[in-house]
């Protein structure tokens, strides 16, 4: 069976397209993120946590004493910063160059007395079925 010139043409060409579309995608680059986390007063604050969005291998870093963190990353990945008592913050590790994260503290409409902070975030008491210790 001879195919004509045109459809060799065609065939060749959709083999062609078909490539670009598997070798045509480069992954994105790993980066070295490093950075602080500061407060609104500018003071660094040690154990936020920083992890990034929609991670299968659920990468999560910790900051030091000073504030300081190091995680690596792809440039298109976006950054969580998480702490208790501040708001949480999304950004994309493309845009943090070396420079300073300031989380601002969050406000919880309840009073401190009815606000229990667990391991799985802020709860109001009332909806927390585990102990519940007061420290004074």
């Amino acid at each position: 069976m001879k195919l004509s010139k045109s459809k060799y043409i065609v065939c060749l060409l959709f083999l062609w397209m078909a490539m670009l579309n598997v070798y045509g995608q480069t992954p994105d680059e790993q980066i070295i993120v490093k950075g602080t986390v500061v407060d609104q007063d500018k003071k660094p604050l040690p154990g936020v946590s920083i992890s990034i969005q929609e991670d299968k291998k659920n990468k999560t870093v910790n900051t030091n004493a000073n504030g300081e963190y190091t995680i690596e990353a792809t440039s298109s990945d976006v950054l969580v910063y998480k702490m208790i008592g501040y708001g949480t913050i999304f950004k994309p590790a493309g845009e943090i160059k070396n420079g300073a994260v300031t989380l601002t503290k969050s406000l919880i409409d309840a009073g401190d007395d009815d606000v229990v902070y667990i391991p799985f975030g802020v709860r109001k008491k009332r909806e927390v079925t585990a102990t519940i210790s007061t420290i004074s």
